[in-house]
C-alpha cells in the first residue's frame, strides 16, 4: 500500500510547476507528462496547445515543464531585448565530446568565448572564399539532373540535393572532395550519416530519462556508445590528420574552407563582443574586431572544439538546407507563373554577370523573396535539432526492469514495463530532447505577466507562428510578395525567424542563403520543374527533428 501510493505520489509530483507560474496546460500523464501529445510530430501537438491554452501556454515533456511562447513582443524580450537572461539553450545531459564542445551545446562563458572567436569567420568576406566550392558541388548535382532531364523520368530532388549537400559539407567542413550519388559508400559519406542517425532512432533509455532523470542520467552516461565512439575517432583522425597536412603548407596554398577557418581560429587573437554577434540582423557588419597581441603558444580553439563545430556544420549543412532546396523547387513546380518570373530573372541576370557569388547574388532580388517565403512556409529548423526522433519500443521483462531500475519500487518497474509494452503496440513515438529555438531562464523574470522562476525553459514554436492566420493572411498560399521591403514594414520582425535572432542566432545563416541562391541560380539556367504523376499534392511533410518531405519530391526536370 505504502509502496503503490509512493509510486503515484512521484509520477505527478512535479506537475504542479505550471499552474505556479499562472500558465495553462494540457493535463499530463504520469511519470510521462505530455510526450503522447507528440506522436505525430512536434508543430502539429504545439499548434494544438497553443490554438487551446493561448500564446504564452505549456506542456510537460517528462518531469520537466515547458512553456511556449508565441507572441512576437516577448519573444523579442527572450531572444533579444533580455538576452543576457536568456543566453543559454536547454543543457543536453547525455552528449559527450566533441559534440558537447558546439556551439550548439556551450553555455555561459565557453559559449561566448567561442562564438567571439568564430564570428569573424563567417564573415562576409569570408563568405566571398566559399563561392569557388559550392561551385565545384553545383558542376557534380546539374550533371545528376541532366540524367533525369535526358532520360525523362521523375526525379526525387530531395535525394539530389541530399547527396549535394553531403558533398558540400564534407569539401567545406572536412576538406574532403566525394560525390556521394555516385560513391555512396565512402568512408566520410557512410560515417557522417552514421553520426546523423545517433540523432534520429531513439531508445528505450530516452523515455525513461524524461521519467526518472535523477536516477537515469547517471546510468545512462556510464553506458558505452562503441558505434558512437568509432564515429569519433573516424573523425578525429580525419581531423587530425588535415590539421598536419594545413599546418605543413605554406599559408598561401592551403585552401580556403571552413575546416581551415576553423584552423586559422586556433591561434588567433581576432574576437568580437556580444553585441555583435546577431548575424541575422547584421550586427556584426559594424563590429570592431578587435586584434591583440599573438601568442603562439595560447591556442583559442581546442582541437574538440574545431571537431564540434565541424559536427554542427554537419547537422545544419546537410539536412537542413537539402530540405530547403527541396521545398523550394516543390513550390516552384507547383506554381509555374512564380517560377516563370524567376526563370526570367536568372536570364536577366546571366546577361549582365560573369557568375552568381557573394557579390552579385542580391542582384537576384525575385529569388530573395522566393527563398524566404518557402523558409516561412517550410522552416527546416521549425523547433528542433536533430536530437530527438522516431522511437521504436522494444519490450521488457521484468528481470531486465530489475537490472535497469534496482532502486525502483516494484510497483514502479511494473508500470514502467506496461508503459514500454503499450508504445511498442502503438510502434512509435516522437520525443524531443532538446530545442534548437528554446532557452533557460538564468533568473526569475516576468514575461507576458507570468512569473517565471530560473531554469525554466521557454520554447519558441516558429513554425507555428510563421503559419499563424492572425499574423499571416492565408498563410498556406505560396506568395513571395509578402517579404518585399513595404509588406515587412507592416509586421513585426519577430514573427519570421527561420534563423532565429539575437546573439545566439544561427552563425551560419549568410552561408547557407548563398549555397541556397547560387545552386537555384546555377540550377534554372539549365533546367526548370515541373510536376509529374508521381508529385505529392499537397505535399506531407514529417515534423520530427528537422521539417522534411515526409515521402520526397518528385519532379520532372526539364532542359531549358
Amino acid at each position: 500500500m505504502c509502496d503503490g501510493h509512493f509510486s503515484c505520489r512521484y509520477s505527478i509530483s512535479a506537475f504542479s510547476q505550471l499552474q505556479k507560474m499562472g500558465i495553462r496546460h494540457p493535463r499530463p500523464a504520469p511519470f510521462i507528462g505530455n510526450v503522447l501529445l507528440f506522436q505525430k510530430g512536434f508543430w502539429e501537438g504545439a499548434n494544438q496547445i497553443l490554438k487551446m491554452y493561448g500564446p504564452i501556454s505549456g506542456y510537460y515533456m517528462g518531469r520537466r515543464p515547458m512553456v511556449l511562447l508565441s507572441d512576437p513582443e516577448a519573444v523579442k524580450q527572450v531572444l533579444q531585448k533580455d538576452f543576457s537572461n536568456f543566453t543559454n539553450r536547454l543543457k543536453m545531459n547525455l552528449v559527450t565530446k566533441p559534440m558537447s564542445d558546439s556551439l550548439l551545446c556551450l553555455r555561459d562563458q565557453q559559449w561566448k568565448r567561442v562564438r567571439s572567436v568564430l564570428t569573424p569567420s563567417f564573415s562576409a568576406a569570408r563568405m566571398k572564399e566559399m563561392c569557388p566550392l559550392i561551385h565545384q558541388g553545383c558542376d557534380v548535382l546539374l550533371s545528376n539532373l541532366q540524367t533525369f532531364a535526358d532520360s525523362g523520368e521523375s526525379c526525387n530532388v530531395q535525394r539530389s540535393y541530399a547527396c549535394y549537400t553531403m558533398d558540400i559539407v564534407a569539401s567545406v567542413a572536412f576538406g574532403t572532395n566525394v560525390d556521394s550519388q555516385k560513391d555512396p559508400d565512402h568512408p566520410m559519406v557512410q560515417n557522417s550519416k552514421k553520426f546523423l542517425e545517433l540523432f534520429t532512432p531513439l531508445k528505450p533509455l530516452v523515455l525513461l530519462t524524461l521519467a526518472f532523470p535523477s536516477i537515469m542520467v547517471p546510468i545512462a552516461r556510464r553506458l558505452p556508445n562503441r558505434n558512437r565512439d568509432k564515429i569519433n575517432d573516424f573523425f578525429r583522425k580525419i581531423m587530425k590528420d588535415m590539421m598536419d597536412q594545413r599546418d605543413q603548407q605554406p599559408s598561401g596554398e592551403r585552401r580556403r574552407d571552413f575546416l581551415q577557418l576553423l584552423l586559422d581560429a586556433r591561434t588567433t587573437a581576432s574576437n568580437v563582443s556580444v553585441e555583435h554577434f546577431d548575424i541575422v540582423n547584421q550586427a556584426d557588419l559594424a563590429a570592431p574586431v578587435k586584434e591583440e597581441p599573438r601568442k603562439e603558444t595560447t591556442k583559442t580553439l581546442s582541437e574538440d572544439e574545431i571537431l564540434g563545430q565541424a559536427f554542427i556544420f554537419l547537422i545544419a549543412g546537410y539536412e537542413t538546407t537539402s530540405s530547403l532546396l527541396a521545398f523550394t523547387t516543390y513550390l516552384l513546380a507547383t506554381h509555374p507563373e512564380s517560377q516563370e518570373r524567376l526563370l526570367r530573372e536568372v536570364d536577366e541576370f546571366s546577361e549582365n554577370h560573369d557568375g552568381a557569388d557573394y557579390n552579385t547574388v542580391h542582384h537576384l532580388p525575385y529569388m530573395d523573396l522566393v527563398i524566404s517565403e518557402s523558409l516561412r512556409m517550410y522552416p527546416p529548423a521549425f523547433r528542433c535539432v536533430p536530437v530527438c526522433g522516431v522511437m521504436r519500443i522494444t519490450p521488457l521483462t521484468t528481470g531486465a526492469a530489475r537490472v535497469l531500475f534496482p532502486s525502483l519500487l516494484w510497483s514502479t518497474q511494473v508500470w514502467i514495463l506496461l508503459f514500454l509494452r503499450r508504445m511498442h503496440y502503438k510502434d512509435q513515438l516522437m520525443l524531443a530532447t532538446h530545442t534548437l529555438f528554446a532557452r533557460e531562464a538564468a533568473a526569475d523574470c516576468t514575461v507576458m505577466g507570468c512569473k517565471i522562476p530560473a531554469g525554466t525553459v521557454l520554447e519558441i514554436p516558429i513554425g507555428c507562428m510563421q503559419n499563424d492566420p492572425r499574423y499571416w493572411e492565408e498563410p498556406e498560399r505560396f506568395r513571395p510578395e509578402r517579404f518585399t521591403a513595404e509588406e515587412k514594414q507592416k509586421r513585426h520582425p519577430f514573427l519570421y525567424l527561420p534563423f532565429g535572432a539575437g546573439p545566439r542566432s544561427c552563425i551560419g545563416m549568410r552561408l547557407a542563403i548563398l549555397e541556397a541562391k547560387i545552386t537555384l541560380y546555377r540550377i534554372l539556367r539549365k533546367f526548370r520543374f515541373e510536376t509529374c504523376p508521381h508529385t505529392q499534392i499537397p505535399l506531407q511533410v514529417t515534423a520530427v527533428s528537422t521539417l522534411r518531405p515526409k515521402d520526397g519530391v518528385y519532379v520532372r526536370v526539364v532542359a531549358r
